[in-house]
């Protein structure tokens, strides 16, 4: 097939490893991007501002629709004639109304290894949960979350140092650099059908606020998984000395039983090498933090001009 219509929907800055490509490739014709619309922000929500498809889109004078639910605002894109819809990081379940419109199919860009890593954050959620390896997977959609038939998976390894943001990079450079080809190998039905192992499912929510605490009962390697993923954003927090601490970086030592002389969550001691604090089986050293009202700051740096951790 040729000249391939597609309606894309997308929010986030990781949608973009989709459409970018989908602009450039001359067999495919985005008819339409469909994203949310702008949101409000600053103290007054007096400003208002654009997703970055949203952007993305209107710099390349694609057809934009914004919507807050698109099962709701059908009518925006009912009339409109495509062979393909694709989402990548849209964020809605869309009704079977929406997926019966177009003429081929419709498929879902996610950001985990299917079955596994259902739902929201899986970026995130894979270094949470210690995973090795992560990737993304082109899987058609139906009204059950993520639960659609897969024709395709890559796979990458996940670093002991990666971070939400230096992970969310890797994903979309993967993407980038091979959706077209998978696409392609779609249209002309050279990609094979795979359910999904319903015995294999794992549910990833939404990363929620109270999660962002650093809880000192966790092992080691768990509150520096912690660390790692909500590293650029929400950011992990220390709670010490009734002050919320940002912690953006961190590692940690294991200790044998008989070297583990205080309560888990004490504070030991401050260095050029870190801020040090008791695990339940070891230490964690804090490398670099942000205290509110202050720039980021490295353990030397709070050692030469803060007296928050001195003993």
């Amino acid at each position: 097939m040729n000249n391939i219509k597609i309606l894309f929907l997308g929010n986030s800055d990781i949608s973009l490893s989709v459409l970018k490509p989908l602009i450039d490739a001359k067999q495919f014709e985005i008819i339409g991007v469909v994203t949310t619309k702008d949101q409000k922000v600053g103290r007054s929500h007096s400003e208002l501002i654009p997703s970055p498809v949203a952007l993305f889109a209107k710099e390349h004078n694609l057809n934009v629709i914004k919507t807050e639910s698109i099962n709701k605002d059908i009518d925006k894109i009912k009339d409109l004639n495509f062979d393909l819809l694709i989402t990548c990081s849209f964020g809605q379940i869309l009704s079977k109304q929406i997926l019966k419109l177009a003429k081929k199919d419709s498929l879902n860009i996610h950001t985990s290894l299917l079955p596994k890593g259902r739902g929201a954050n899986p970026i995130q959620r894979a270094i949470l949960e210690g995973e090795k390896e992560t990737g993304f997977t082109l899987m058609e959609m139906i009204e059950e979350m993520d639960a659609g038939d897969y024709f395709y998976q890559k796979k990458l390894p996940i670093t002991i140092f990666d971070t939400y943001k230096t992970l969310e990079d890797k994903i979309y450079l993967l993407i980038t650099n091979n959706i077209i080809d998978v696409l392609n190998k779609f249209v002309d039905d050279k990609l094979i059908r795979i359910k999904q192992d319903k015995n294999k499912v794992s549910f990833w929510r939404k990363i929620l606020p109270e999660e962002q605490i650093i809880d000192f009962k966790l092992k080691s390697i768990d509150i520096y998984n912690k660390i790692r993923a909500l590293n650029p954003k929400p950011k992990a927090k220390l709670i010490f000395k009734n002050q919320e601490i940002f912690v953006l970086e961190a590692k940690y030592k294991i200790l044998k039983k008989e070297q583990i002389k205080k309560t888990a969550g004490t504070f030991l001691k401050i260095n050029k090498e870190g801020i040090f604090f008791q695990t339940i089986d070891g230490e964690i050293i804090f490398t670099k933090i942000i205290i509110p009202g202050k720039k980021i700051q490295s353990a030397k740096e709070i050692l030469n001009g803060n007296s928050l951790f001195k003993n």
